[in-house]
């Protein structure tokens, strides 16, 4: 028998119907196609051939795009599904949350709730009843839990689900991105709760977008692409490895717009490469077809989804070439791959240069922030700059 908390998961294979309609025509084709024995149609893989082992009290996270099979790995993880092939065995008891709903019935109670949920987990009666105000209490309820769960809010069904689920002792937590329903108090409170867990020596399989909470919260990360395995390892390579997989996937417009054009970016440290924690040059040369006041935007982050920081300053453009050159006293992203991007406002905020992805550089340096475990690190950065102004040459 496994140990308690152990998943297994051997040749886990999925599918799902692309078109569930009930036309008799439908299934007159669909029979034919079976006495013919033509191979059927309309059926989409989700999940193919996968092949995982967790050990008892491992964080994982499960990561990858819309529609990699995540959520249906966690479904059938918590046998609230059945693969095509393969199996899924775990040994211990089951917390799992894995939608807003999250199991609840919406014509009971909030405590019927409890006690039903709790008695699918394996617990007394009576054990129920002696954590049920600390159930309570978690979610935030007070009198509302005496009220038919169909008249509770979304964030209020998800908190009564999260507190159930992780207040009865699971062996297993299994999570999907339901947090993101919550308060931002709540979810800071349900990552604390969720890292009690863990240091109880529970397991926990993470779903979500979120991926500093994934670092945050998880050791191990699997990354999903089409249904396999794109990658298994530590957390923080798999999801380095995973953003910049997204460069390719992320429309990137072009460098120029009717009013001006990036015609050259150079960016150079204090000993020639950019180094965490010093001194850095940007230099930009733009042309511009039209006199205009704006407002020039620089960020630079690690990843090509959305900036670490940004800064920015008040630039006159002249028609024909000009050079923009923005100092940084210190870089404060890790050592690694950065991008860069660039943005142009005119009066009133109209777009001279929408604010996009315009490349990307090697910055020196440790690749790791010192931060304590389990800390969810997304708070924006105020960045002293330095800035000047050269007209080059008119067009």
């Amino acid at each position: 028998m496994s140990p308690s908390g152990e998943i297994q998961v051997q040749h886990l294979w999925k599918r799902f119907k692309a078109d569930h309609r009930l036309l008799l025509r439908d299934e007159t084709q669909r029979i034919l196609a079976k006495l013919r024995k033509r191979p059927e149609e309309g059926w989409r893989w989700v999940l193919r051939d996968i092949n995982l082992k967790i050990a008892p009290g491992e964080s994982v996270g499960l990561i990858g795009i819309n529609g990699s099979g995540k959520t249906t790995l966690l479904k059938l993880m918590s046998k609230v599904m059945f693969p095509y092939s393969g199996s899924v065995e775990y040994s211990g008891r089951v917390g799992a949350l894995l939608g807003v709903v999250a199991g609840l019935h919406h014509d009971l109670s909030g405590r019927e709730n409890v006690y039903i949920y709790g008695s699918l987990l394996g617990w007394k009666r009576k054990d129920i009843a002696q954590r049920f105000e600390e159930i309570v209490h978690f979610a935030e309820l007070g009198p509302a839990i005496d009220r038919q769960v169909k008249f509770y809010s979304s964030g209020m069904q998800m908190r009564l689900a999260f507190s159930i689920a992780s207040m009865l002792d699971p062996q297993i937590l299994l999570v999907d991105e339901v947090l993101a329903v919550g308060d931002a108090s709540f979810q800071q409170k349900s990552l604390a709760r969720m890292r009690e867990v863990l240091h109880q020596g529970a397991t926990l399989v993470y779903v979500s977008h979120d991926l500093a909470t994934v670092q945050a919260m998880c050791k191990r990360c699997i990354w999903l692409n089409n249904g396999i395995i794109e990658m298994d390892g530590p957390t923080e390579e798999v999801i380095e490895s995973y953003l910049l997989s997204l460069e390719g996937l992320i429309s990137i417009a072009t460098h120029s717009s009717s009013e001006a054009t990036l015609e050259n970016i150079s960016i150079t440290g204090k000993a020639g490469a950019p180094k965490t924690g010093e001194e850095v040059t940007i230099e930009l040369l733009l042309s511009s077809r039209d006199a205009a006041n704006s407002k020039c935007y620089l960020g630079i982050g690690q990843t090509p989804i959305t900036p670490s920081f940004v800064v920015s300053s008040p630039v006159t453009l002249s028609i024909g070439i000009n050079s923009l050159t923005c100092q940084l006293d210190s870089l404060p992203v890790p050592g690694g791959t950065a991008f860069i991007w660039l943005g142009l406002l005119g009066p009133g905020d109209d777009p001279i240069l929408q604010f996009q992805v315009v490349g990307q550089f090697e910055i020196s340096g440790s690749p790791h922030l010192d931060y304590p475990e389990g800390v969810v690190i997304s708070s924006p950065l105020y960045i002293d700059s330095h800035w000047t102004q050269h007209f080059t040459k008119s067009g």
